[in-house]
């Protein structure tokens, strides 16, 4: 972790670290400037951006789509200072945001009862500050199921800035069997279902009408253990500083089958997202196996 190769990775942490020290508002202002670079230049990722919203939010002009496209590098830009708002800022920072957390009710009640819950995340790009402040408004112990990073650096970075978020435990991807035990004692977990976690556990699942690569392991999750099922959906507030975050519970029948359960996941989720489209992270490259 301390070799020469790694100092690069170390500077980079550095930096970011420094950036923190900033006001968050001249945080929000820097990284929103670096969104618009990013979408000026990262021509790769622009058409993957555009692409995924002309499929997903038909119906809109192109110059609808350009718009679209560009606000959603602009928002990519500023989750920067949210990120690191998760991962370091103080309790009465966290408390200055004006938050409106609706639906949690349920959930209490699920654990309260000794049932498990499972709780889909879209991958919102402010998902660490999202599930920083869900944490501190369940009053409830969550965990999360976490993808490690190849560097070591970054890797120790993440699991520092994730500790603050409180999410626990943090289960790494490829231990299923953990979350299965989690959710069977009745605890909470917080998953991605739209992500590909690769073929084993898979099917070709409709995500916004186009079928691709989905993992089947949260139906196999709710099957095994009863856990009640809730999606989340998160947004900033136009007003003041702050986010409005809603669960809602799904009514899923855990006879179905894995396809028709996931199907129904992802149209819980396509809902959610369509709340918020452009604080949603559409650079990611979602139909590359599709059909």
């Amino acid at each position: 972790m301390y070799s020469p190769r790694h100092w690069p990775t170390w500077l980079g942490v550095g930096l970011f670290n420094a950036f923190s020290l900033l006001p968050v508002s001249w945080q929000r202002a820097l990284g929103r400037a670096l969104g618009r670079l990013m979408h000026r230049v990262g021509a790769s990722r622009r058409r993957i951006t555009r692409a995924n919203l002309e499929r997903c939010l038909p119906g809109r002009s192109p110059g609808a789509l350009d718009a679209l496209t560009r606000e959603s590098f602009v928002n990519l830009g500023e989750s920067i200072a949210e990120l690191l708002m998760a991962w370091r800022a103080s309790e009465r920072d966290i408390d200055s945001l004006a938050v409106d957390c609706i639906g949690l009710e349920p959930v209490r009640e699920a654990l309260d009862a000794g049932r498990g819950a499972l709780v889909f995340f879209p991958h919102w790009i402010h998902i660490d500050l999202i599930a920083r402040l869900l944490v501190r408004d369940l009053e409830r112990p969550i965990g999360a199921l976490y993808r490690r990073h190849h560097n070591p650096v970054v890797e120790r970075w993440q699991q520092n800035g994730r500790e603050r978020v409180g999410a626990h435990p943090l289960v790494p991807q490829d231990q299923v069997r953990t979350l299965v035990r989690i959710l069977k004692r009745g605890g909470a977990m917080i998953y991605l279902p739209d992500q590909d976690y690769g073929p084993v556990r898979s099917a070709q699942v409709p995500f916004f009408g186009v079928p691709v690569r989905t993992t089947t392991a949260p139906a196999e999750m709710l099957r095994l253990t009863g856990a009640l099922p809730f999606v989340m959906s998160a947004q900033r507030r136009r007003d003041v500083p702050g986010y409005r975050i809603e669960l809602e519970a799904l009514d899923i029948d855990p006879t179905l089958d894995a396809v028709e359960m996931m199907t129904r996941i992802n149209l819980a989720v396509e809902k959610a997202i369509r709340t918020a489209p452009t604080e949603y992270l559409w650079q990611h490259d979602r139909f590359k196996r599709s059909g």
